[in-house]
Parts: structure tokens; sequence; C-alpha cells
């Protein structure tokens, strides 16, 4: 276990970023303009995507996972995919379907939302299996925001993989209680529960993630909510492959203290000065670079 933060404090060589710049040049500001897309008959009909660059076929194959509601096309995760694929990794990165046949947009806030967490789960497995399926012997999985939670819970819950899974990687990992609020959360986790209790399965309005209105039935709320701090910590403890986390120092998502929570719970915590949760600016350069560095870290 360690925490860096000398390291991620200090700029980046005029060499590397010049490097990173002309790799946005290459492949255009508006995305990963060379990846194939990937569609599949899915369960029940429903048609699932991902984006799929082939790469140098002896590394591993990092499947790149978006945050919560999104896409692959999020600037972040797009972002990483570029400087990923253009180190020669191949890289997928697929498109939560949420329920919604062939979704190309994210989802809103306002929706009523009928998704829930076991699904996502159940095609994260899918692709990871596509992934073996397509020749490559070793993944690495990638997250942002909730993506990396949802790959934790992947982890733990999943122990046995058809696929060897090297390490995991989540980037601006998200402390539920701490976005909402610990005192609502609770709050509200305690109304679902209650309304569970009385197989009451209407809809509600909630909180989730950077959500204010979240129309779900208690259940679905539940999937996604109840994952504070100490379910977090007991995902950790339960997971075997290496587990590394690089977050912000300004991100508004996590308070002081949860690098130091993640840390205590067995994840290798890197902490970039000055970044928010989505890396932005001149901060999607060290993200770049940390999680490159990590990749290759044997």
């Amino acid at each position: 276990m360690h925490l860096i933060s000398h390291l991620m404090a200090k700029k980046l060589s005029v060499f590397t970023r010049v490097y990173m710049c002309s790799v946005l040049i290459l492949y255009g500001l508006s995305g990963t303009a060379t990846a194939d897309t990937v569609e599949i008959k899915y369960i029940n009909d429903l048609e699932i995507s991902a984006q799929y660059l082939a790469g140098d076929q002896s590394k591993p194959a990092i499947l790149l996972l978006h945050g919560f509601l999104q896409t692959p096309d999020f600037f972040t995760v797009q972002r990483l995919m570029d400087y990923l694929s253009t180190d020669g990794y191949p890289v997928l990165a697929p498109t939560l379907s949420l329920g919604i046949n062939n979704r190309k947009k994210s989802l809103s806030c306002d929706a009523v939302h009928t998704h829930h967490m076991r699904d996502d789960l159940k095609e994260i497995n899918f692709w990871t299996d596509w992934l073996a399926k397509k020749g490559h012997k070793q993944v690495i999985l990638v997250g942002h925001s909730y993506g990396s939670l949802q790959l934790l819970i992947y982890m733990a819950q999943n122990q046995n993989h058809g696929v060897d899974i090297k390490k995991v990687i989540g980037t601006s990992l998200v402390d539920i209680d701490y976005t909402v609020g610990e005192k609502l959360n609770r709050a509200q986790v305690d109304n679902a529960n209650a309304m569970a209790v009385q197989k009451n399965n209407s809809l509600g309005n909630f909180q989730v993630s950077y959500c204010k209105k979240f129309i779900a039935p208690p259940d679905v709320f539940l999937s996604y909510a109840d994952w504070g701090a100490q379910k977090i910590r007991s995902l950790l403890s339960k997971i075997h492959t290496p587990v590394y986390i690089i977050l912000g120092s300004k991100d508004e998502r996590m308070d002081q203290k949860w690098p130091d929570v993640l840390k205590k719970a067995n994840a290798k915590v890197s902490l970039v000065e000055g970044a928010n949760h989505f890396f932005d600016a001149q901060f999607e350069f060290d993200l770049a670079e940390i999680v490159l560095s990590t990749i290759k870290d044997n």
C-alpha cells in the first residue's frame, strides 16, 4: 500500500507533453476515429455495443468502462482510449445498455430508471469473455468514476474469470455517501429498504451520484446507491487482483480522507495534485501517464 502524491504533483517533461499533444493532433479532437464498433445481439434480442481497437495482440487488452449513465464518448474515457491505443494496447470500451437497445447517448438523470446493477455486471462479464474469445489472454480493467466502482463490484463477486485479469485501475472512484451527503443517502437507503420489505415497488424520487432526480423502483435505486465507504472497503478486501486507484486532489466527489480510506483497504492510491473529477485541461496528460505506467508496472 502506498500513497503517491509528490510524483503526481510534479509536471510532466516538455518532451512528454509535446508527445501527448501530438497524439491529440494525430487522432483529432473528436475522439477515436479508427475504433471499430462492435454490435452484438445479447439477451432477449437486446443489442449491446462497444468500441474496439485491436492493437498489439501480445499486450494485455484494456477494458475501459465509462461513468454513471454515460457512454465511451465521454471525453475522459475517449482521451484514455486514444492514449492507450497509441501505445499499442488493444482497447475495448463497452457501452452499458442500461436496458436500452443499442444505446448511443448518455441517459438523462430524470428518466425513469428500470436498469439494475446486476445487469450491468452481467454485461461487464460478457465483454471480458468476448475479449477472451478474441484471443486476448490477459485483460486489465480500467474505469472512470462510477465505472471504477462497478469494476470493483464485478471483481469482488466474480472470483473465477474466463480470462486472466491482471489488475484493476480505478480513476476518480466515487464515495457515494459523500457525493450525495451521508445523512441524506443513508435516509434514502433506509426508506428504499422499508419499501422493499413492504413489497412496494412503486417509483421513488431519489438522488444518486450527480443526479438530483433519479426516478426508480427501490431495488434499482439500492443497487446503485447502497455503496458507502464501509461497503467499498469490504469490496476491496475480497479482491485478490491488484487494485490501483487514481484520484484528483480537487475532486468534489470525495473528501480529504478518501485517499487514506482506500489506502487502508489495500488499494494502491495515486493522488494528482490540482486535478478534478474529470482530469480535464492539463491534467489529462497526468492521468494518461499514470494509467500507462500502472499498466506497464509488473
